[in-house]
């Protein structure tokens, strides 16, 4: 009756409410949980941009703190020099990781410099070496030995040798500068040896982890911020610097990153050179001859026939009309022919063009006029860039090519160039480099040829910011032979007795 259906109503309406609450409290349990969760979020973004502002405001700090202890270096060096002093000396290869994970025997290559012990020649020098791995025990009593006769008297007590005590416990492609970071035994014994005495580091490739020790140990370092080093330690940076310079440099485009741009210069740079034979394309990255390739004009049937067109008529040549036309012409040709014309110098490291143009595409690149089989010499210049602006040049030599643009030795002296036209050149450079924030150790290659009148052209083709190994072995012959190198003609000095005495073979 009405009892029971009155009952079925509350029963309903019951359901109902209840129905309706359980829903309103799993959309509340909805929103707090949405509500939580963005609160977590906005709270970690926060954390997190409070967190990267520390971080970049502790970096900015350990920069500035850096930089001052890089100018109280610069304007103590007069006194520096000519005091009783420790330099520290990291031999590591800061190339970038890509670069390093390519080279074989890394370790080996970082531990190739052990002539830089000879520095204890000079009057109150103390030597740090920092090696990749203990040396073995004839190794150590060569240099000992070298040293005596050298004039070095009790050599142990003027130079340690260090090995970071995880070299073994990283990947092989690690720095010397990275282990030793993460060797804070080693970190310890550098830092007690060098307390309360003058100290400098005398790197060698600069990278980020090479300021970062600088910075762990408090000793300043004789060479240019990582940043400065990357940029102008380039190809393309290297151009920027002959150009501030004002020296004689081939025709070329620098800061190229795609294969277009490549092209388009390229092109550009073949139309307005007939004449240069060859042309070579250069990683900006690459060391060694790694990162070279190269074209020469005549493999691509088209430069036969601008060349009979400008011998035609040279003034509608240089017209703009038929310039533009002819560059159009030359690039689809070398986007069709460059992957099977181009030589590229490392093959086991760039096995297809494909491979070459992507690593353009990361790091960037140059192409610059070569004159091929033509050129008569490749002479370099070392150089050492003081902190306080001073540049000198420590040697020079001839470069021994064991196949195009890939470096195998040198010859003292060089012979090709005069001396002091390389000398003037290379000490132009140096002050350009200087005034952009470089100092250290310095390597200046050139080119020289006759042009088609039989003058002899010189171009800068490329800079080396490390301690070179022809710097290196120059270095090692100055001190067994004790003579005196001559900027102004290149030559070597040697003392009376010393191997004949008389003039002997610059550096």
């Amino acid at each position: 009756g009405e009892a029971a259906t009155r009952a079925g109503v509350l029963e309903i309406q019951a359901g109902g409410r209840r129905w309706l609450a359980i829903r309103a409290v799993a959309h509340r349990k909805r929103l707090h949980v949405t509500a939580a969760r963005l609160a977590f979020c906005w709270l970690t973004k926060k954390m997190w941009k409070a967190v990267r502002a520390r971080l970049s405001a502790d970096a900015a700090e350990r920069r500035r703190a850096w930089d001052a202890m890089q100018d109280r270096f610069a304007r103590d060096w007069p006194q520096t020099k000519i005091a009783p002093r420790v330099v520290v000396h990291f031999p590591s290869l800061s190339h970038p990781e890509t670069a390093r994970a390519s080279m074989p025997n890394l370790d080996v290559a970082q531990s190739g410099q052990l002539p830089r012990l000879c520095e204890v020649m000079e009057q109150g020098v103390d030597v740090i070496y920092v090696s990749p791995f203990p040396l073995h025990e004839d190794v150590a009593t060569y240099y000992q030995k070298v040293l005596e006769i050298g004039g070095v008297s009790d050599p142990l007590r003027r130079f340690k040798v260090i090995v970071p005590e995880n070299y073994h416990r990283f990947p092989r492609h690690f720095s010397l500068s990275t282990l030793l970071l993460y060797s804070p035994r080693a970190m310890r014994r550098i830092a007690n040896f060098c307390r309360g005495r003058t100290a400098y580091i005398a790197p060698n490739v600069i990278g980020p982890e090479d300021v970062r020790l600088s910075q762990a140990l408090q000793i300043p370092l004789l060479g240019p911020h990582h940043t400065v080093a990357r940029t102008f330690g380039s190809k393309s940076g290297a151009k920027r610097i002959f150009q501030a310079a004002s020296v004689n440099i081939p025709p070329g485009a620098h800061d190229l990153y795609d294969e277009s741009s490549l092209l388009s210069a390229l092109a550009t740079l073949l139309c307005s050179h007939l004449d240069i034979p060859r042309w070579v394309i250069k990683l900006d990255d690459e060391t060694g001859g790694r990162g070279c390739a190269h074209l020469d004009a005549a493999a691509l049937p088209i430069h036969a026939v601008l060349l009979r067109e400008s011998e035609a008529s040279p003034a509608r040549w240089l017209e703009e009309r038929t310039q533009t036309r002819a560059r159009a012409l030359v690039r689809e040709e070398l986007a069709a022919l460059l992957p099977s014309k181009v030589f590229i110098n490392a093959r086991w490291l760039y096995r297809t063009w494909r491979d070459f143009v992507s690593e353009l595409c990361r790091n960037g690149g140059v192409v610059e006029a070569s004159p091929g089989p033509a050129a008569q010499s490749s002479p370099s210049c070392n150089l050492f860039i003081e902190p306080d602006g001073t540049v000198r040049v420590t040697s020079t030599h001839e470069q021994i090519l064991s196949s195009p643009y890939t470096f195998a030795g040198a010859a003292f002296p060089q012979t090709e160039v005069p001396a002091a036209a390389l000398r003037d050149a290379a000490l132009a450079i140096g002050s350009a480099a200087f005034s952009h924030g470089i100092i250290g150790r310095v390597g200046i290659d050139f080119i020289s040829f006759e042009d088609a009148s039989g003058v002899l052209r010189v171009w800068a083709v490329d800079l080396n910011l490390r301690y070179t190994p022809t710097a290196l072995s120059f270095a090692f012959f100055h001190f067994l032979v004790g003579g005196e190198y001559e900027e102004a003609t290149g030559q070597y000095m040697a003392p009376v007795g010393a191997g004949g005495g008389g003039s002997g073979g610059g550096g």
